[in-house]
């Protein structure tokens, strides 16, 4: 049988974030290259804490959410941004489940497939794979610990 993938899952390979876990999680290598931090440095107490605290006022806790993030969280968020003099309210707040999640939705509506996308090199493994998936063309950019690098930006965005 043959089925109706669409045209970008035929350059998919396999996630390298995956890769690297797979090798990490045996336990005899450290590596940096996952973003692993040190799982002693886990506040596991603070967390054990938070979840008790959480789980005894309700069950509710445990349920689904709003897809937009927690209407307290995001009244929270509202209010420290408007100590930095950031003027958002929480309905224009959207909180994700991490990073890759929120490059995921950046670059769902900001793509185009064969779009250039300019790059600090080296950048985020698991953003480059996003990008990868949207079919967009990939630019490095050389860089140091300001950025990218003035001149390799204005040679590989102009030409």
């Amino acid at each position: 049988m043959k089925y109706g993938f669409a045209k970008r899952v035929r350059h998919m390979q396999s996630s390298a974030v995956r890769d690297i876990l797979k090798v990490v999680n045996k336990g005899d290598v450290i590596s940096f290259a996952g973003g692993l931090p040190d799982e002693k440095l886990f506040p596991v107490e603070a967390v054990r804490q938070a979840f008790d605290e959480a789980l005894s006022s309700s069950n509710k806790v445990l349920q689904y959410g709003e897809t937009e993030g927690v209407p307290a969280l995001k009244e929270k968020l509202a209010e420290r941004m408007r100590q930095k003099q950031i003027l958002r309210e929480p309905e224009h707040i959207l909180v994700t489940s991490g990073s890759q999640q929120a490059i995921d939705l950046f670059a769902r509506i900001m793509f185009d497939p064969r779009d250039i996308v300019l790059t600090e090199n080296p950048t985020y493994l698991a953003a480059l794979q996003v990008f990868q998936s949207y079919e967009v063309n990939i630019v490095p950019v050389e860089s140091d610990d300001d950025g990218m690098l003035e001149e390799d930006l204005k040679k590989k965005s102009s030409g």
